[in-house]
């Protein structure tokens, strides 16, 4: 049984008429939360399932490939810092979130210069490993110029432990910003006269974690605003200006976007006041097009 017939059955169960939870459980994601091992305490790693990557440090690469680089026109080439990697066999499974079975995905970002670049994902990389690559542990980092890198080139090294959390938009635990929400957010959410009740269950059924995580898989993009999400900015990119109507237009093109694209991983970034956000389609995502994966440098203050 996925997470929203979980969801769907027991509410009914309890007597929430299954017209009112299939509207409100359409909006459930399932991400992963991927942690550092001692997050949780002592053993956290053994109790969620052991180590599954690696966060900061230095990555394994594929024998003979050179470390990403970024191509700077006049400065020459720039290394991408190491943000973690994964060991895809070692995940949890998520509802909705087509990960590859084995293998490992690696990811880079130089987030200062991706988030002022015209095109940020010359910044930005992941590497997918299928499973049975050789690869050799990167015993020295690139050489590098520690001034091009604000917050340091390298991550400090932890082993990373996961957990399946399955999660709601902002409005679901605080109704209020509902009303700042789009049109048709609102408009699919209709009759709210069951919510209070479905927030309840929803909390019962998975009590909520709230010690954070390293990284962020599936699930909803970070918001900087209610309702400015990746995909909202990625709608504001795509609209012209000079449109009659723009405001809905943009509205419904974050809506559709929020269901063609999702976040492959999301994370905090040493100065804590960047957050790294990589989206890819879902069908990119099932036929392992990281290539095509997009990076959208979020500055919080």
């Amino acid at each position: 049984m996925d997470h929203l017939e979980q969801l769907r059955s027991t509410a009914i169960e309890r007597g929430i008429p299954a017209d009112a939870v299939d509207r409100i459980g359409r909006f459930l994601r399932v991400a992963i939360w991927v942690c550092n091992a001692n997050r949780y305490g002592i053993e956290s790693a053994e109790r969620h399932g052991g180590v599954v990557g690696q966060n900061g440090g230095l990555p394994r690469l594929p024998a003979g490939t050179e470390w990403p680089y970024a191509d700077i026109s006049g400065l020459g080439r720039l290394p991408l810092p190491f943000i973690a990697s994964l060991d895809c066999a070692k995940l949890p499974r998520a509802d909705g979130l087509e990960l590859p079975a084995d293998g490992s995905l690696l990811f880079f970002l130089a987030h200062e210069h991706a988030l002022h670049a015209a095109d940020e994902q010359e910044f930005a990389r992941v590497v997918h490993i299928p499973a049975g690559t050789a690869t050799v542990q990167v015993e020295q980092p690139p050489p590098h110029d520690d001034d091009w890198f604000e917050s340091g080139f390298l991550r400090p090294q932890s082993d990373l432990a996961a957990l399946v959390q399955p999660e709601m938009p902002g409005w679901f635990d605080d109704p209020e910003n509902l009303e700042f929400e789009s049109d048709v957010v609102q408009l699919q959410v209709g009759d709210t006269a069951y919510l209070e009740d479905l927030r309840t269950l929803f909390k019962e059924l998975w009590p909520p974690v709230t010690t954070g995580a390293d990284l962020y898989l599936g699930g909803y993009s970070m918001e900087l605003g209610i309702g400015e999400n990746a995909e909202y900015g990625m709608a504001e990119e795509s609209i012209a200006h000079d449109v009659p109507n723009r405001d809905r237009l943009v509205e419904e093109e974050t809506i559709r976007l929020m269901s063609e694209w999702i976040p492959l991983a999301q994370f905090q970034l040493e100065d804590q006041v960047h957050v790294g956000r990589f989206l890819i389609r879902h069908e990119d995502l099932a036929a392992r097009r990281f290539d095509r994966t997009r990076s959208l440098t979020m500055f919080t203050e």
